[in-house]
């Protein structure tokens, strides 16, 4: 049958089982009343490189300051990640620049320290506070330490105690940054038989 050239003023309530191909010459100017689902864009979550650079940055590390070799160890090489704030990787980056100025592989003992997988509230003799900060650094016994103290210890801003037992062999002249003294909450410091730089140094 031959379509006729007048259209129907009766149009069917049916749904027609032939959808037009052609558009609409007479658009909808109003706003649909069911929003369109277009996916929201999610911003890309930071690099392991990213998060580690942005939380020393924020910590006074500019530029190349950093020690190279911590810092590869810890964006490269070690695994643990799960860290509750970015000052985690600050506190971790320090702890494990200790170990490596105070010649940590030949320590006697050092359980955990720079494993891969293992919290460093968790490594030997480090102790922390409910919130996961690091409070204490404690060696009261001879641990073969030998080496000098970094200037990274400053870092460890909820630092309560450092103590460093007279039996660990450091080398002759280390010393303990004067900054340490800058820390509020340090209150309790026992470095026996080295070369203090705690009061009077520059």
């Amino acid at each position: 049958k031959a379509p006729t050239n007048v259209p129907s003023f009766n149009p069917s309530k049916q749904p027609s089982d032939s959808p037009s191909v052609h558009p609409s010459l007479s658009p909808s100017v109003g706003p649909s009343s069911k929003p369109s689902f277009v996916p929201s864009i999610v911003p890309t979550e930071r690099s392991r490189i990213e998060r580690v650079t942005d939380a020393l940055s924020a910590n006074g590390y500019q530029g190349s300051s950093a020690d190279p070799d911590v810092f590869n160890w810890i964006t490269q090489t070690d695994t643990w990640d799960n860290a509750s704030s970015d000052y985690d990787w600050v506190e971790r980056y320090v702890l494990t620049k200790l170990y490596d100025d105070l010649d940590g592989p030949n320590w006697s003992r050092s359980d955990d320290w720079k494993s891969t997988t293992v919290w460093h509230c968790e490594w030997w003799k480090i102790t922390c506070d409910s919130s996961g900060s690091v409070t204490k650094v404690s060696f009261s016994q001879n641990n073969g330490l030998s080496g000098t103290f970094p200037m990274d210890l400053i870092a460890l801003t909820s630092m309560t105690e450092l103590a460093i037992s007279e039996e660990n062999s450091l080398v002759p002249g280390a010393t303990i940054p004067a900054a340490i003294t800058q820390l509020s909450n340090l209150k309790f410091l026992a470095v026996r038989k080295l070369v203090l730089c705690v009061l009077s140094c520059s």
